[in-house]
């Protein structure tokens, strides 16, 4: 396996990574977002690894309770959940428009 540097432009920017400021999701007046501009300045998010995707898709409330309740109260528990869901429904938008192939990535 290559790393990064090994890689065209292209395929190092796929793989960058991105961060989601999880704090921010907590306060009501933050904004975050996938379909803006991004801290590290590269634009929208229009990508997702199929592996994030597919653990999202099955990732249940259930489980999320059962995990996070020693450390989240259950109202932020279901903004967590909430947010998985949103997150979901921005790729399948995606996906739905600019097909699978292009929006999916290994």
């Amino acid at each position: 396996q290559g790393d990064s540097l090994s890689m065209g432009d292209q395929e190092a920017e796929m793989m960058c990574a991105f961060l989601i400021d999880h704090a921010a999701g907590f306060r009501q007046e933050a904004c975050v977002r996938l379909d803006h501009e991004n801290a590290f300045m590269t634009g929208p998010t229009r990508v997702i690894s199929a592996r994030t995707y597919i653990h999202l898709r099955y990732l249940t409330a259930e489980v999320l309770e059962a995990k996070l309740t020693p450390y989240l109260a259950l109202s932020e528990i279901y903004e967590v959940i909430r947010r998985k869901e949103a997150i979901l429904d921005y790729f399948d938008g995606l996906v739905f428009f600019h097909g699978y192939e292009n929006v999916v990535i290994d």
